[in-house]
């Protein structure tokens, strides 16, 4: 029989299913300070209504109608908003950090990273920080319009560019982002041969993550065939 838990943020976790999922043996009645940083953590992808809800369902113990008549919502509108809250928590990528603790966590990543991005930059001959892939995407010369779209979705340099186009559909996300647009930049990236010849885009997800965005990105470049090849 499961063992129900009726405080914060043990009945939390519960509804998250982290041990579920993780296959892990995590105490919800005793994380680490680490793994509380990682649980705040994984709660900032949240949007501001959805930690409302989900704060006044577990941390106060309301309930769904109390929460419904308090914010003149339905019952079934905060249901759902309950239930996108748990499940963009509940990726994996979020559950990492609060199994082995935030610290852990965002240090494994980064060394990850870094050993994909050397492995990458050793492919492709970048040697040094002054490479036009550590400098600013000015340098590519873009048409203004195209420059400004990109450094308004905060994308500065060379290397920002190159990991945000691994994405499936990445000017969705840009405004006022054109098929004509998209073409120059791929153009001036496969010009200086910093794509690979072939490759399929990732599929996005915008709750993972920048640490597991930027992983992802390394790996699917690293995986891909050489524009040499």
């Amino acid at each position: 029989m499961k063992k129900r838990y009726n405080e914060y943020p043990a009945n939390l976790l519960a509804a998250m299913k982290v041990n579920e999922i993780m296959g892990s043996d995590l105490d919800y009645e005793n994380l680490s300070e680490d793994q509380m940083q990682g649980l705040t953590y994984a709660l900032s992808a949240l949007t501001e209504r959805e930690m409302i809800v989900l704060t006044e369902n577990y941390k106060e113990k309301m309930s769904v109608k109390a929460i419904a008549n308090m914010h003149y919502l339905t019952e079934s509108r905060v249901k759902g908003i309950k239930r996108d809250a748990l499940k963009k928590i509940g990726n994996v990528s979020y559950l990492w950090f609060i199994v082995l603790g935030y610290q852990e966590r965002h240090e494994s990543l980064e060394r990850m990273c870094r050993r994909e991005e050397d492995k990458y930059c050793s492919r492709y001959g970048i040697t040094g920080d002054e490479h036009l892939f550590y400098q600013n995407i000015s340098e590519l010369i873009f048409p203004c319009r195209v420059y400004n779209c990109l450094r308004k979705s905060g994308i500065r340099t060379v290397r920002d560019l190159i990991l945000f186009v691994q994405w499936k559909d990445w000017t969705h996300s840009i405004r006022n982002f054109g098929k004509k647009a998209e073409e120059i930049v791929l153009e001036a990236l496969t010009e200086h041969e910093f794509l690979p010849k072939y490759y399929e885009p990732i599929p996005w997800e915008a709750t993972m993550p920048s640490l597991d965005k930027e992983l992802a990105a390394f790996y699917n470049l690293n995986s891909s065939n050489h524009p040499s090849y």
